[in-house]
């Protein structure tokens, strides 16, 4: 017993061996990864400057509170390394917690430092060591003056050229100005080598569109990848770049407004203070939006960040010019009200103007430069086209009459898939001149209930997805504007069950219904419709959903435009069903579908075209599903990747595709393989692989699968023997 008892223990030391060398390789990567977002978290939070505000107390609290928990981590991630016994495990797991646990109350301390309610959770008290602090947010500044960046078409017009010669700048000031002059054109230069990336990137999108070698296609695909990769980063760093240029200029104003200032009190002087006011309101916001780009890890959320600070920064400069202009006795710039600014062309909205051709113009900022002026990064609207199901050639749009609704989903470079959104269809884009970036709209909606409906639906993949609403072709200001206008009598009533069964209907089998914009009704030949397919013309087994059994034929109105309906004519009456189904199980996902609308509906089944009971229908296909024989095969597997393929896999893929095939799969756990051979016997695949050597490729094994589905060798083999081959 006693030995017994010894020889027990010895295994249970050995196997918390195994366990902590196992456990240890993938705690010291997570201790790595967490300690370094720390450091960069406690840095940042080290270099903010403080005031005496409540809430830049608690964040400070906040901050000493997480400071504490990650020393206690390190102290266990210590004491965890110098363990060998079982506790060493644990140790280190609950080092990882307290880290976890002390870059969320870090980032709640960033979140009180901003008053930022997203990062804390919307709390109003923070809870300290302590007692309880309760954060009153301080008033938002307000802008006195008439100015708005978001509606300034001068945003990016200097006036530096009437300024700098009047204020008395030192020599290293004048030094800085050309060199950022000089730096400006640079930057510039890059933003046209985007431009041109952005061409490259649509002609390879294009190419892999129509090219049919597998190989090849990946290559293309991988080839545009990479570019894509890079001009993001180019974006970001030409972005940065501006950044850095306007805040040197920026500096530069702020250190000789006290040379131009009036000494004296004058209205001349409290107006010009109140723009340096404004200057200093809009930069520190700025600055806050550079630090939270440094925080956000999703490259597109980064980039859209440093473009929203940029603009802010711009913003601050033409007010200093506006201080400037208002010392100087020079006429100040004010917001013009015929043009746009978007902060970011991926995500921004933007009120569209209407350019006397039923059309809309709006300005994309700062995207692309024009090379004709020094700072001035404009788009103009160009045009607006539609495609739909019906009609999947892109056509240019035409303005409706009437209130319509569509849902702006965002900004992107290529269209949105016709088969994902088949129900919001039809898909429509605003283009703009030099910009391959696209504002895409879905739907058109006549009522507010659909529309309200859509933008749910659209906002579980784009959750800053919005209602535009149009009046004749022209946007109006807002959605509820839109709603007012509305004229709610039985024709509408109409148009809306109409709407609604199109967004509830099943996309795959949904017959888009089409309305006439006068009437805004169905038209009478869809009303009369009353022709479906015969379900005893039908082969093989096959099981349907029953809505009822009705004396009179129904329309589609009437069956609430459920798709594909099929009937069988009777001595009683006539049946209508919905859908032809291989499967018990596919009828019954349907069925659940159909029951909103007619409660007693029911699954039925037919066996070329006669009605049989549904217990035979199972049996009968589980006999033929028995009797299908499985398919067995062997391939020789050349390799399985997670990334893209480097330059030498590609090239060596390529080598071989000259003498074999190569197959590519994707396997379970999105890993792409590449496999050569398609061999129904062992002994086959086993003389590929032999050639495969010869050829100098001897990395290559044998996989085995069933039904396309990998399985083992061995399996393979038994199975493979079983069927005769």
């Amino acid at each position: 017993y006693h030995k017994d008892k010894k020889n027990f223990a010895k295994k249970i030391v050995k196997y918390y061996k195994k366990i902590n060398k196992i456990t240890s390789k993938p705690y010291s990567a997570l201790n790595g990864y967490y300690t370094q977002k720390y450091t960069i978290y406690n840095n940042k939070f080290a270099g903010l400057t403080f005031d005496k505000s409540v809430e830049h107390k608690a964040a400070k609290d906040t901050a000493r509170k997480a400071i504490g928990i990650f020393n206690k981590a390190v102290s266990l991630r210590k004491k965890a390394l110098s363990n060998t016994d079982i506790r060493k495990s644990e140790l280190q797991k609950q080092a990882i917690e307290s880290q976890k646990k002390s870059i969320k109350i870090m980032e709640l301390a960033f979140g009180l430092y901003k008053k930022d309610a997203e990062l804390t959770g919307a709390k109003k008290e923070v809870v300290n060591n302590k007692d309880t602090v309760k954060v009153v947010p301080e008033k938002k500044f307000v802008y006195k003056s008439n100015y708005k960046p978001e509606t300034d078409k001068n945003l990016y017009k200097s006036k530096a050229d009437i300024i700098i010669p009047k204020l008395k700048i030192n020599k290293a000031d004048k030094m800085l100005l050309k060199q950022l002059k000089e730096k400006e054109s640079k930057t510039d230069a890059i933003k046209y080598d985007i431009e041109n990336d952005y061409v490259k990137i649509e002609y390879l999108y294009n190419k892999v569109g129509t090219e049919k070698n597998k190989i090849l296609k990946e290559k293309l695909k991988n080839e545009a990848a990479n570019i894509e990769m890079k001009v993001f980063y180019k974006q970001i760093k030409t972005a940065q770049t501006y950044l850095s240029i306007n805040e040197s200029r920026y500096n530069i104003y702020e250190r000789n407004f006290v040379n131009l200032r009036p000494k004296s009190e004058s209205e001349k002087r409290k107006t010009g203070r109140e723009y340096e006011k404004h200057a200093r309101a809009l930069f520190s916001n700025s600055k806050n939006l550079v630090m939270d780009a440094g925080f956000k890890s999703i490259k597109h959320k980064k980039y859209q960040r440093l473009q929203d600070a940029l603009i802010l920064r711009l913003s601050a400069i033409q007010e200093q010019e506006n201080a400037y202009c208002t010392y100087l006795g020079l006429p100040v710039t004010k917001a013009g009200n015929n043009e746009q600014i978007i902060s970011n062309p991926d995500i921004a909205d933007t009120t569209n103007v209407n350019n006397g051709n039923g059309q809309s113009d709006s300005i994309i900022t700062p995207g692309n430069k024009k090379k004709v002026v020094v700072n001035k990064s404009k788009f103009i609207y160009s045009g607006s086209f539609v495609y739909s199901v019906e009609q999947q050639k892109t056509a240019k749009l035409k303005p409706a009459k009437g209130i319509v609704f569509k849902i702006q989903t965002g900004f992107f470079k290529y269209n949105l898939s016709i088969a994902d959104y088949a129900k919001f269809s039809p898909i429509s884009y605003d283009t703009f001149k030099g910009s391959p970036h696209k504002r895409f709209f879905v739907g058109k909606y006549r009522t507010s209930e659909a529309a309200d409906y859509a933008l749910a639906e659209i906002r579980k993949k784009y959750k800053d997805a919005f209602i535009v609403a149009y009046k004749d072709g022209k946007k109006i200001s807002s959605y509820s504007l839109g709603k007012k206008n509305l004229v709610k009598n039985s024709e509408y009533k109409k148009t809306k069950e109409k709407e609604m069964a199109i967004l509830t209907g099943k996309v795959e089998d949904l017959e888009v219904v089409k309305i006439d914009e006068k009437t805004e009704t169905q038209t009478d030949k869809d009303k009369n419709n009353t022709k479906y397919d015969d379900i005893t013309l039908s082969k093989g087994i096959i099981y349907s959903v029953q809505i009822g059994l009705f004396s009179q034929p129904k329309t589609n109105e009437e069956l609430k435009m459920l798709a594909p309906v099929f009937q069988e004519k009777t001595s009683k009456g006539i049946k209508y069903m919905v859908g032809k189904y291989d499967s018990y199980k596919k009828a019954n996902a349907k069925k659940k579908e159909v029951a909103k609308s007619f409660e007693k509906a029911f699954i039925t089944a037919y066996k070329n075209g006669k009605s049989i009971n549904l217990k035979k229908a199972k049996e009968l296909t589980k006999a033929n599903v028995k009797k299908s024989k499985t398919e067995i095969f062997f391939a020789v597997q050349l390799g399985a990747y997670t990334l893209k393929l480097t330059e030498k896999e590609q090239a060596m893929f390529d080598k071989i595709s000259k003498k074999y095939k190569i197959d590519i799969r994707k396997d379970k756990n999105g890993l792409t393989t590449y496999s050569v051979g398609k061999e129904k016997t062992y002994e086959a695949v086993k003389k590929l692989k032999i050639g495969l050597i010869k050829d100098g490729y001897k990395d290559g094994f044998i996989t085995a699968y069933k039904d396309g589905i990998k399985i083992s060798v061995s399996k393979a083999v038994k199975l493979s023997k079983k069927q005769g081959i």
